[in-house]
């Protein structure tokens, strides 16, 4: 014999159903499970590199080393607003010091555009792999580095992820 639970639609009617205790189990059991594989697979991310038992712990000390020198001024037209530590990836957001109308303007007086403005940066970001630099060994031992920039107004301009260093 199969248990039955009811299920009422609120009181504004009295909708009923009735469903099977054994489909409400399965798919509590299957909840679980995904909950536990989703745990598990953060967990590996953050501890599965033999060069770095805990990549994670290390995103959060950079994140953290970094938080204590932010706001930073990176030009006249940027600054390094805020930073975390999210399992393996450190992400930080900087912020542009125009809309994106005034930089269009500024852009295109040099002969330049948005696309070739998102070049650039993208190409800059790789400055974390230079040989010198210390996030270099951070990210091929399994971490990463998410840049968000966004326009004064909060518009995003572009997200440059770094997660491997030639």
């Amino acid at each position: 014999m199969i248990a039955l639970c009811t299920v009422k639609k609120g009181p504004q009617n009295n909708l009923s159903r009735q469903l099977p205790m054994k489909s409400i189990l399965s798919v509590t059991f299957l909840l679980l499970q995904l909950q536990a594989t989703t745990f598990v697979l953060a967990q590996s991310e953050c501890t599965d590199n033999t060069q770095a038992p805990d990549i994670c712990a290390q995103a959060k000390g950079i994140a953290d080393e970094i938080a204590m020198q932010l706001p930073l001024k990176m030009s006249e037209d940027m600054s390094w607003e805020s930073v975390k530590a999210i399992e393996n990836t450190i992400e930080g957001l900087l912020r542009l010091n125009h809309d994106r109308i005034l930089l269009e303007r500024l852009l295109a007086d040099s002969g330049s555009d948005l696309e070739q403005a998102r070049e650039e940066m993208r190409r800059a970001a790789q400055m974390v792999c230079n040989e010198s630099s210390p996030t270099r060994s951070f990210i091929n031992s399994g971490g990463a580095m998410r840049y968000d920039y966004e326009f004064v107004d909060g518009e995003q301009f572009l997200v440059v992820e770094i997660s491997e260093c030639p």
